[in-house]
């Protein structure tokens, strides 16, 4: 399915100096596909070969600086990769990046409230001409979360809640996961303000889902504190939840008005009840299904839609309780989106998502599938908008709930081992759990020649006769490390081989009823 690329993102667009960007691209690029060619780096980077090699030099040199092993190298079919690749270095290799340019500190320091463009100048020795052009040149990523600079004061100008998730997206990507804490606000205090809402609401939360709403405290606890406050959102939460927030965040909004204390905790319930990173327990999630669908919301509606398009892609995935807990955190996806909706996805995620397109097709067809299907029902405008980290929930969401294993037959494998049947079942024991496969396989005691269906391939300590055109991995007893990667090596490659197979059956069977569709309409 192609992404609408005439909406503006890229994070990249927040950078004005061309240079960082091309290794901040590189980095994020490398990371993800694992191997990459000269020439996909060449085209991500939009440049020609010699900029890409003093690009990986430039980076080789930043790698150093990190005191680690972790280096770029080059294999033997001349694709780059991370050697002993550390993500928290990578992360802080890019908050360096990230502050070497301009408008990145000039972003960082709007949140204080209290930036002097002077002083901004002065400091950090530009001309006021240099600044000006620099400050023109991110207005598309301003425009894409509805939002511009005041040209008088330098203050954001447009909706609360716009302005929070821009300053969140800013400062979780430039010092996220734990690298640095940016906000004036003590990071202690920020999570004594966090802790009593989070006990309320019995959220379940990884230390980097917890350092996530961190971030969102320190926003709203720093924009409250200079008289900055959110609108109203609509009826569609909880009404318990809300009585329990209101007590629960009372340390948090003290400083706000008591007639206006209810948009604040709306706006909390937004980003924790209907985060899109967060899978709460069943009670909650059918206490907000309920909520939505009492109030017939736009994003209910398109929730339903879309649940019945992925349980009748996945039918044979999905159980009825993991259905449930699917239509309710795409629920949670719908509803931060309705009130987050902004033309925006990072090259992060840009990536990511081609990544996923490659390592899980099945999973990715479906999900594209679903979501074409419902836009094509009907116009539902928040849907329309950063389509990139859209898709990327859902197709996590999918991952996380539907029994994968059942989306494709399973591998038949044969085992013969001069060794006997006791050691072929456990290898074939050992084998299940050590391959990220779904695997069926045969002994030589399960197996029966004339009622066993052909094997993939075959793993045998002996040579032995075999009528048929299989593959044969031979083996060592026990296997080697060079052994189990051969063996692996082998089910990748069938594994491709029978999504390929099904992914075709479905283009055709797609063909043959659009012919039949035709026909029928006398064309």
């Amino acid at each position: 399915m192609p992404l609408d690329h005439s909406l503006r993102g890229f994070f990249m667009d927040m950078l004005t100096d061309k240079r960082i960007e091309r290794l901040v691209k590189l980095i994020h690029f490398i990371g993800a596909k694992e191997n990459c060619t000269k020439a996909e780096i060449r085209k991500t980077l939009a440049c020609s070969d010699r900029t890409v090699d003093y690009t990986i030099k430039e980076l080789e040199k930043e790698l150093q600086q990190t005191g680690t092993d972790m280096a770029i190298v080059r294999n033997a079919h001349n694709q780059y990769s991370f050697s002993n690749k550390d993500d928290r270095q990578l992360n802080e290799v890019l908050r360096r990046l990230f502050f070497q340019d301009d408008m990145v500190r000039f972003i960082g320091c709007s949140l204080s409230g209290r930036l002097s463009v002077d002083s901004f100048i002065q400091k950090h020795f530009l001309s006021r001409s240099t600044f000006f052009r620099k400050l023109h040149k991110i207005k598309p990523l301003l425009h894409a979360f509805h939002l511009r600079f005041e040209p008088r004061t330098f203050k954001l100008i447009g909706k609360e809640h716009h302005i929070r998730i821009f300053y969140f997206c800013f400062f979780w990507e430039v010092t996220g996961s734990g690298i640095a804490w940016p906000f004036s606000i003590e990071k202690q205090w920020a999570k004594q303000l966090f802790a009593p809402i989070a006990k309320a609401m019995k959220l379940n939360l990884s230390s980097l889902q917890t350092e996530r709403f961190l971030y969102w405290i320190a926003i709203q606890w720093l924009r409250v504190k200079q008289g900055h406050f959110t609108d109203l959102y609509d009826e569609a939460f909880p009404s318990d939840l809300q009585t329990k927030m209101l007590a629960h965040a009372g340390e948090l909004l003290k400083t706000v008005p008591e007639n206006i204390r209810s948009s604040e905790v709306q706006f909390l319930l937004i980003i924790l009840l209907n985060s899109p990173f967060l899978y709460h327990d069943a009670e909650l999630v059918a206490s907000n299904l309920a909520a939505n669908q009492l109030h017939r919301t736009e994003e209910w509606r398109a929730t339903r839609r879309f649940a019945r398009a992925l349980k009748k892609w996945f039918s044979n995935a999905l159980d009825e309780e993991a259905a449930q807990r699917m239509e309710g955190h795409l629920l949670q996806i719908h509803r931060n989106k309705r009130y987050f909706s902004v033309n925006y996805s990072s090259f992060k995620e840009r990536i990511q998502l081609d990544v996923l397109q490659e390592r899980h097709p099945l999973i990715t067809e479906g999900v594209f599938a679903a979501f074409e299907k419902v836009l094509a029902e009907e116009m539902v405008p928040f849907l329309q908008m950063d389509q990139a980290a859209l898709l990327i929930r859902y197709i996590l969401l999918v991952y996380t709930f539907a029994d994968i294993e059942k989306l494709n037959e399973p591998l038949n494998i044969h085992i013969f081992s001069s060794e006997g049947p006791v050691y072929e079942q456990k290898l074939s024991e050992r084998m299940n759990a050590a391959l990220p496969y779904h695997l069926n396989v045969q002994t030589s005691v399960t197996y029966t020649r004339d009622k066993a269906e052909m094997p993939a391939f075959i793993v045998t300590d002996t040579l032995f006769p075999y009528h048929e055109k299989v593959d044969v991995v031979y083996i060592q007893s026990p296997p080697t490390n060079q052994d189990w990667r051969r063996i692996q090596e082998h089910c990748e490659k069938h594994h491709k081989r029978a999504i390929e197979s099904i992914l075709l059956k479905r283009k055709e069977q797609q063909e043959t009823e659009h012919l039949f569709k035709r026909e029928m309409n006398g064309g």
